[in-house]
């Protein structure tokens, strides 16, 4: 059972120093990005009546960036801070190292339901020591 919280439903606050974790196109693993800000408010994208449309900057940057957030294979978690620890074990794990060529080997196929597995018990933990969650999307968007 995924980690939920409420979704919230009005537009945020503008958030200082939040971290969100995204899993990619691709489906390995999630991804980390620290922000300056963020916002999102929740509304219609496509045929999506409850998208999240989200604008942020990230950490050490200056432009903004946004994107919409419609729940399909894509788990979106916004948390609290920029100390967030890497509440995943690391995507890959090294094959072969040498100074030319790194080989890599993914933990676990494609958009498999361990990548949430460990993304929930980590983020259950952090929860448990503190850590506050201001956004968890990963739920399909009606």
């Amino acid at each position: 059972m995924p980690y939920q919280l409420e979704f919230p439903s009005a537009e945020s606050e503008r958030v200082e120093k939040a971290t969100i974790f995204f899993q990619g196109d691709f489906g390995f693993g999630f991804h980390r990005v620290p922000c300056r800000w963020i916002q999102w408010r929740e509304g219609p994208y496509a045929q999506y009546r409850n998208a999240v449309h989200v604008q942020f900057v990230p950490k050490g940057k200056r432009s903004v960036r946004q994107f919409v957030h419609h729940g399909i294979n894509q788990p979106l978690v916004v948390v609290s801070g920029w100390d967030v620890p890497d509440l995943t074990k690391p995507d890959f794990d090294a094959v072969k190292d040498d100074t030319k060529v790194r080989v890599m080997q993914s933990q676990h196929t494609a958009f498999s339901s361990a990548w949430d597995n460990e993304f929930d018990e980590g983020l259950r933990r952090w929860a448990g020591r503190g850590g506050r969650v201001l956004l968890d999307a990963r739920r399909p968007t009606t």
